[in-house]
Protein backbone atom coordinates (compact mmCIF):
# COMPACT_ATOMS: atom_id res chain seq x y z
CA UNK A 1 0.00 0.00 0.00
CA UNK A 2 1.41 3.56 -0.72
CA UNK A 3 1.42 6.21 1.87
CA UNK A 4 -2.27 7.19 0.94
CA UNK A 5 -2.80 6.53 4.51
CA UNK A 6 -0.34 8.24 6.18
CA UNK A 7 -1.91 11.19 7.29
CA UNK A 8 -4.80 9.52 8.47
CA UNK A 9 -2.91 7.05 10.54
CA UNK A 10 -0.90 10.20 12.25
CA UNK A 11 -4.17 11.90 12.98
CA UNK A 12 -5.47 9.03 14.28
CA UNK A 13 -2.85 7.82 16.24
CA UNK A 14 -2.91 11.75 18.22
CA UNK A 15 -6.26 11.77 19.10
CA UNK A 16 -5.99 7.47 20.79
CA UNK A 17 -3.29 9.75 22.83
CA UNK A 18 -4.52 12.96 23.21
CA UNK A 19 -7.70 15.11 24.08
CA UNK A 20 -9.48 15.47 21.24
CA UNK A 21 -8.64 18.86 20.58
CA UNK A 22 -6.14 20.56 17.86
CA UNK A 23 -2.75 20.87 18.59
CA UNK A 24 -0.59 23.24 16.62
CA UNK A 25 2.67 21.29 18.27
CA UNK A 26 1.29 18.13 16.06
CA UNK A 27 2.35 20.21 13.08
CA UNK A 28 5.77 20.15 14.36
CA UNK A 29 5.86 16.84 15.17
CA UNK A 30 4.42 15.98 11.26
CA UNK A 31 7.24 18.29 10.27
CA UNK A 32 9.87 16.41 12.07
CA UNK A 33 8.52 12.61 10.62
CA UNK A 34 8.82 14.23 6.91
CA UNK A 35 12.04 15.21 7.52
CA UNK A 36 13.23 11.99 9.28
CA UNK A 37 11.22 9.40 7.32
CA UNK A 38 10.48 10.94 3.91
CA UNK A 39 13.17 11.78 1.22
CA UNK A 40 12.42 13.79 -1.60
CA UNK A 41 10.96 10.56 -3.63
CA UNK A 42 8.78 9.75 -0.98
CA UNK A 43 7.34 13.03 -0.09
CA UNK A 44 6.71 13.54 -3.88
CA UNK A 45 4.37 10.38 -4.12
CA UNK A 46 2.59 11.58 -1.11
CA UNK A 47 2.09 14.86 -2.83
CA UNK A 48 0.47 13.23 -5.65
CA UNK A 49 -2.14 11.63 -3.54
CA UNK A 50 -2.40 14.20 -0.39
CA UNK A 51 -5.83 16.15 0.18
CA UNK A 52 -8.59 14.24 0.88
CA UNK A 53 -10.35 14.45 4.58
CA UNK A 54 -11.00 11.01 5.01
CA UNK A 55 -14.70 10.82 4.98
CA UNK A 56 -15.10 8.51 8.24
CA UNK A 57 -13.88 11.62 10.38
CA UNK A 58 -17.55 13.48 11.05
CA UNK A 59 -18.47 16.78 9.60
CA UNK A 60 -16.56 19.92 11.76
CA UNK A 61 -14.92 17.74 14.12
CA UNK A 62 -11.74 17.99 15.75
CA UNK A 63 -10.33 15.17 13.38
CA UNK A 64 -11.27 17.08 10.39
CA UNK A 65 -9.61 20.31 11.48
CA UNK A 66 -6.40 18.93 12.78
CA UNK A 67 -6.58 17.15 9.26
CA UNK A 68 -6.71 20.04 7.31
CA UNK A 69 -3.73 21.63 9.54
CA UNK A 70 -1.62 18.78 8.59
CA UNK A 71 -2.31 19.02 4.46
CA UNK A 72 -1.51 22.87 5.46
CA UNK A 73 2.37 21.40 6.27
CA UNK A 74 2.41 19.39 3.52
CA UNK A 75 2.27 22.40 1.57
CA UNK A 76 4.94 23.99 3.48
CA UNK A 77 7.14 21.51 3.78
CA UNK A 78 7.08 21.66 -0.34
CA UNK A 79 7.42 25.22 -0.07
CA UNK A 80 11.12 24.09 1.47
CA UNK A 81 12.16 21.41 -0.19
CA UNK A 82 12.39 23.45 -3.80
CA UNK A 83 14.34 25.86 -2.15
CA UNK A 84 11.59 28.33 -0.27
CA UNK A 85 10.74 28.59 3.05
CA UNK A 86 7.37 27.57 4.37
CA UNK A 87 5.59 28.33 7.58
CA UNK A 88 2.26 27.32 8.02
CA UNK A 89 0.40 30.55 9.49
CA UNK A 90 -1.71 29.73 13.15
CA UNK A 91 -3.45 32.94 13.46
CA UNK A 92 -5.99 30.74 11.30
CA UNK A 93 -9.41 33.81 11.63
CA UNK A 94 -8.84 35.83 8.28
CA UNK A 95 -5.17 34.82 7.69
CA UNK A 96 -3.56 32.76 4.75
CA UNK A 97 -3.07 28.62 5.80
CA UNK A 98 0.63 29.21 4.88
CA UNK A 99 3.06 31.65 3.32
CA UNK A 100 5.99 30.53 1.09
CA UNK A 101 9.23 32.72 0.89
CA UNK A 102 11.36 32.69 -1.67
CA UNK A 103 14.69 35.18 -2.63
CA UNK A 104 12.62 38.71 -1.50
CA UNK A 105 9.08 37.71 -2.30
CA UNK A 106 6.19 35.78 -0.60
CA UNK A 107 3.58 33.85 -1.93
CA UNK A 108 0.35 33.77 0.52
CA UNK A 109 -1.25 30.41 -0.15
CA UNK A 110 -4.46 28.84 0.80
CA UNK A 111 -4.01 24.84 1.00
CA UNK A 112 -7.40 23.17 -0.50
CA UNK A 113 -8.81 19.57 1.41
CA UNK A 114 -11.93 17.75 0.21
CA UNK A 115 -13.71 15.16 0.89
CA UNK A 116 -13.85 12.67 -2.12
CA UNK A 117 -17.38 11.78 -1.14
CA UNK A 118 -18.68 15.59 -1.15
CA UNK A 119 -22.29 15.82 -3.32
CA UNK A 120 -20.84 17.16 -6.33
CA UNK A 121 -17.76 16.80 -7.86
CA UNK A 122 -16.00 20.31 -7.72
CA UNK A 123 -16.76 22.44 -4.89
CA UNK A 124 -18.71 25.73 -4.88
CA UNK A 125 -16.89 28.44 -6.24
CA UNK A 126 -16.52 30.56 -3.35
CA UNK A 127 -14.96 27.24 -1.22
CA UNK A 128 -12.36 27.04 -3.82
CA UNK A 129 -10.71 31.13 -4.18
CA UNK A 130 -12.00 33.86 -1.91
CA UNK A 131 -10.11 37.24 -4.74
CA UNK A 132 -11.15 39.79 -1.97
CA UNK A 133 -9.68 37.88 0.81
CA UNK A 134 -6.12 37.51 -0.99
CA UNK A 135 -6.03 41.19 -1.09
CA UNK A 136 -6.35 41.38 2.38
CA UNK A 137 -4.11 39.06 3.08
CA UNK A 138 -1.48 39.95 0.78
CA UNK A 139 -1.15 43.70 1.84
CA UNK A 140 -0.16 42.38 5.18
CA UNK A 141 3.16 41.49 3.33
CA UNK A 142 5.16 44.28 1.68
CA UNK A 143 6.80 41.90 -0.63
CA UNK A 144 3.41 39.61 -1.89
CA UNK A 145 3.67 38.34 -5.10
CA UNK A 146 0.57 37.32 -5.23
CA UNK A 147 -1.50 34.29 -4.02
CA UNK A 148 -1.69 30.59 -4.57
CA UNK A 149 -4.45 28.13 -3.82
CA UNK A 150 -3.47 24.17 -3.95
CA UNK A 151 -6.18 21.54 -4.75
CA UNK A 152 -6.74 17.61 -4.82
CA UNK A 153 -7.16 17.34 -9.03
CA UNK A 154 -10.10 14.94 -8.22
CA UNK A 155 -11.77 18.11 -7.17
CA UNK A 156 -11.48 19.93 -10.69
CA UNK A 157 -14.35 21.26 -12.85
CA UNK A 158 -14.54 18.78 -15.87
CA UNK A 159 -15.61 22.46 -17.68
CA UNK A 160 -14.97 26.12 -17.43
CA UNK A 161 -15.69 28.05 -14.48
CA UNK A 162 -16.02 31.64 -12.62
CA UNK A 163 -13.21 30.81 -10.38
CA UNK A 164 -10.62 30.17 -13.83
CA UNK A 165 -11.45 33.96 -14.28
CA UNK A 166 -10.62 34.93 -10.99
CA UNK A 167 -7.41 32.60 -11.10
CA UNK A 168 -6.53 34.89 -14.65
CA UNK A 169 -6.99 38.12 -13.08
CA UNK A 170 -3.45 39.81 -13.73
CA UNK A 171 -4.98 42.82 -10.83
CA UNK A 172 -4.79 40.39 -8.29
CA UNK A 173 -2.39 37.14 -9.63
CA UNK A 174 -3.62 33.68 -7.44
CA UNK A 175 -1.91 30.84 -9.38
CA UNK A 176 -3.84 27.61 -9.44
CA UNK A 177 -2.23 24.28 -8.54
CA UNK A 178 -3.06 20.79 -7.83
CA UNK A 179 -0.88 18.81 -5.67
CA UNK A 180 0.85 16.76 -8.71
CA UNK A 181 1.82 20.29 -10.04
CA UNK A 182 3.58 20.29 -6.98
CA UNK A 183 4.60 17.28 -6.82
CA UNK A 184 5.97 17.73 -11.04
CA UNK A 185 7.46 21.03 -9.49
CA UNK A 186 9.61 18.90 -6.71
CA UNK A 187 10.68 15.97 -8.71
CA UNK A 188 12.05 18.29 -11.16
CA UNK A 189 13.35 20.66 -8.72
CA UNK A 190 17.47 20.43 -9.59
CA UNK A 191 16.39 21.66 -13.42
CA UNK A 192 15.44 25.16 -11.43
CA UNK A 193 15.94 27.95 -9.17
CA UNK A 194 13.81 28.75 -6.74
CA UNK A 195 13.42 31.52 -7.64
CA UNK A 196 12.31 30.46 -11.47
CA UNK A 197 9.11 29.39 -9.82
CA UNK A 198 8.16 32.62 -8.96
CA UNK A 199 7.88 33.61 -13.10
CA UNK A 200 4.63 31.61 -12.47
CA UNK A 201 2.89 35.00 -11.46
CA UNK A 202 3.89 37.17 -14.39
CA UNK A 203 0.68 37.67 -15.14
CA UNK A 204 1.47 40.31 -17.57
CA UNK A 205 2.66 37.22 -19.65
CA UNK A 206 1.19 34.38 -19.06
CA UNK A 207 -2.58 35.97 -18.57
CA UNK A 208 -2.54 39.35 -20.37
CA UNK A 209 -6.14 39.12 -20.91
CA UNK A 210 -8.85 37.80 -17.73
CA UNK A 211 -10.44 34.53 -18.93
CA UNK A 212 -13.95 35.64 -18.74
CA UNK A 213 -15.57 32.85 -21.19
CA UNK A 214 -16.65 30.05 -18.49
CA UNK A 215 -16.90 27.51 -21.55
CA UNK A 216 -13.62 27.42 -22.91
CA UNK A 217 -11.55 29.66 -19.71
CA UNK A 218 -10.90 26.48 -17.80
CA UNK A 219 -8.70 24.53 -20.44
CA UNK A 220 -7.10 27.91 -21.27
CA UNK A 221 -6.01 28.74 -17.75
CA UNK A 222 -4.35 25.08 -17.85
CA UNK A 223 -2.73 25.07 -21.27
CA UNK A 224 -0.72 28.79 -20.07
CA UNK A 225 -0.26 27.43 -16.93
CA UNK A 226 1.19 24.07 -17.52
CA UNK A 227 3.18 25.77 -20.19
CA UNK A 228 4.60 27.59 -18.08
CA UNK A 229 5.74 25.34 -15.71
CA UNK A 230 7.04 23.24 -18.29
CA UNK A 231 9.45 26.33 -19.89
CA UNK A 232 10.34 26.63 -15.78
CA UNK A 233 11.15 23.05 -15.18
CA UNK A 234 12.92 22.95 -19.02
CA UNK A 235 10.85 19.96 -19.99
CA UNK A 236 8.47 19.36 -23.24
CA UNK A 237 4.50 19.04 -22.98
CA UNK A 238 5.02 15.38 -24.21
CA UNK A 239 7.25 14.52 -20.73
CA UNK A 240 4.88 16.87 -18.74
CA UNK A 241 1.56 14.47 -19.59
CA UNK A 242 3.67 11.58 -18.89
CA UNK A 243 4.28 12.33 -15.65
CA UNK A 244 0.59 13.73 -14.94
CA UNK A 245 -0.91 10.08 -16.25
CA UNK A 246 1.41 8.78 -14.06
CA UNK A 247 0.26 10.66 -11.04
CA UNK A 248 -3.53 10.01 -12.27
CA UNK A 249 -3.00 6.39 -12.22
CA UNK A 250 -1.12 6.66 -8.87
CA UNK A 251 -4.80 8.58 -7.82
CA UNK A 252 -6.90 5.85 -8.73
CA UNK A 253 -4.70 3.35 -6.56
CA UNK A 254 -5.17 5.47 -3.33
CA UNK A 255 -9.01 5.96 -4.11
CA UNK A 256 -9.04 2.50 -3.82
CA UNK A 257 -7.48 2.16 -0.34
CA UNK A 258 -9.86 5.42 1.10
CA UNK A 259 -12.84 3.11 -0.48
CA UNK A 260 -11.69 0.14 0.96
CA UNK A 261 -11.72 1.87 4.81
CA UNK A 262 -15.64 3.14 3.88
CA UNK A 263 -16.26 -0.74 3.05
CA UNK A 264 -15.11 -1.89 6.19
CA UNK A 265 -16.77 0.12 8.03
CA UNK A 266 -20.04 -1.01 6.89
CA UNK A 267 -19.32 -4.29 7.07
CA UNK A 268 -18.48 -3.44 11.05
CA UNK A 269 -21.52 -1.71 11.37
CA UNK A 270 -23.74 -4.30 10.06
CA UNK A 271 -21.97 -7.34 11.85
CA UNK A 272 -22.17 -5.11 15.21
CA UNK A 273 -25.99 -4.71 14.59
CA UNK A 274 -26.54 -8.41 13.61
CA UNK A 275 -24.60 -8.96 17.08
CA UNK A 276 -27.14 -6.92 18.73
CA UNK A 277 -30.24 -7.79 17.43
CA UNK A 278 -28.81 -11.80 18.22
CA UNK A 279 -32.08 -13.81 16.16
CA UNK A 280 -33.24 -16.09 17.50
CA UNK A 281 -35.95 -19.10 15.86
CA UNK A 282 -39.11 -17.89 17.57
CA UNK A 283 -38.67 -14.06 16.88
CA UNK A 284 -36.17 -14.71 13.74
CA UNK A 285 -38.26 -13.01 11.21
CA UNK A 286 -39.00 -9.87 13.57
CA UNK A 287 -35.52 -9.62 13.99
CA UNK A 288 -34.39 -9.90 10.67
CA UNK A 289 -36.46 -7.03 9.70
CA UNK A 290 -35.12 -5.08 12.34
CA UNK A 291 -31.48 -5.89 11.21
CA UNK A 292 -32.47 -4.71 7.70
CA UNK A 293 -33.93 -1.98 8.75
CA UNK A 294 -31.07 -0.80 11.10
CA UNK A 295 -28.95 -1.84 8.54
CA UNK A 296 -30.47 0.68 6.23
CA UNK A 297 -30.42 3.31 8.08
CA UNK A 298 -27.13 2.90 10.11
CA UNK A 299 -25.09 2.33 7.23
CA UNK A 300 -26.79 4.87 4.60
CA UNK A 301 -23.83 7.30 5.15
CA UNK A 302 -21.02 4.70 4.15
CA UNK A 303 -23.38 3.87 0.79
CA UNK A 304 -23.28 7.55 -0.11
CA UNK A 305 -19.79 7.24 0.47
CA UNK A 306 -19.11 4.83 -2.09
CA UNK A 307 -21.31 6.33 -4.27
CA UNK A 308 -20.32 9.49 -4.82
CA UNK A 309 -16.68 8.26 -4.78
CA UNK A 310 -17.59 5.90 -7.58
CA UNK A 311 -19.81 8.63 -9.32
CA UNK A 312 -16.97 11.33 -9.33
CA UNK A 313 -13.42 9.77 -8.57
CA UNK A 314 -13.09 7.73 -11.62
Amino acid sequence: MSDSLFLKTFVDKLFESKSKTVSDKSSKDLIDSLKKDFDDNRFEKMLVITGWIPDLYDNDSSEETQYSKMIEVLVAEWGRRIGGIGECITIKADHEDVKISIADSAIICDAKSFRLSRSQKAPNPKDMVKPDAFKEWGARHTNSIGGLVTFPSTHDWKQGSVVYRDFSNKDNPIVFLSYRHLALLLHYKNKYQAEDFLKLWDYEKIFPEMLSNIKTNRSKYWDAINKAICSIVSINMEEFNTYMNACDKEIQEAIKDYRKLIVAAKKRAIARIKEEVNPQNDLKQLKKEIIELRVKFETSKYTTFIDRIDSFRK
